[in-house]
């Protein structure tokens, strides 16, 4: 099977974004070959389906400045660990829990990020040219500065992101939700952009389109009355 496309079974349910954010101070220390062996169990519970090896348990680690460029971590635990500075660079981390996480100026141009859920995580001047965020789940995430230049973020949740003086040049926005999102000083975001998305009266452009009105966002469809 190809490893980098298929996703394992979803992992039971996680402490949420505070509760990683309340134990911050409590990070846990990673040696290079503690690392290794973890990478080289996640790499093998990917490519077998989850039948051998075991998914990455990473949350609240101390990761910061890590190479981890290429790294196969879908579907990993990663709440609220240290990614500060780290080298994400095509990384794999498709449903990837990272609520609470900090990747505050951490390289990750064309990683996979795809339904990745990033609740509260510092993004702050993190380069994510090229990233594919579709259907990522970015509620309340820190965004300030983020290079976004052709990133894919397609029916992602930015509902109340932070995305000030964030670079959004040809990024592709179709169904993004930025209900109460702050788009401050963002630079290179155009109407035709915008068009594509949806928001709300709360939703903060920048000055150059201050006259422009979000779309409404969908009402989430109700389940069936008996």
């Amino acid at each position: 099977m190809d490893g980098d496309d298929k996703e394992p079974e979803d992992a039971a349910a996680e402490p949420t974004p505070d509760a990683a954010q309340e134990e911050g101070a409590k990070l846990r220390e990673v040696s290079e070959d503690e690392l290794k062996r973890i990478l080289a169990a996640q790499k093998k519970w990917v490519e077998t389906d989850g039948k051998e090896g075991e998914r990455a348990d990473l949350s609240r680690a101390d990761l910061q400045g890590a190479y981890l460029r290429g790294a196969k971590l879908q579907g990993a635990s990663l709440i609220g660990a240290n990614l500060q500075e780290a080298s994400l660079f095509g990384a794999k981390l498709q449903g990837a829990n990272l609520n609470g996480a900090n990747l505050q100026g951490a390289n990750l141009v064309s990683a996979d990020l795809q339904g990745a859920s990033l609740d509260g995580a510092n993004l702050q001047g993190a380069n994510l040219r090229s990233a594919n965020l579709q259907g990522a789940y970015l509620v309340t995430a820190k965004l300030q500065g983020a290079d976004l230049l052709l990133a894919k973020l397609q029916g992602a949740n930015l509902v109340s992101a932070d995305l000030q003086g964030a670079s959004l040049d040809g990024a592709k926005l179709q169904g993004a939700n930025l209900g109460l999102a702050n788009l401050t000083e963002a630079t290179n975001l155009t109407r035709e952009q915008l068009d594509k998305a949806c928001g709300d009266d709360r939703t903060t452009l920048p000055d150059y389109l201050a006259d422009y009105q979000m779309k409404p966002c969908p009402k989430p469809a109700q389940p069936p009355s008996n």
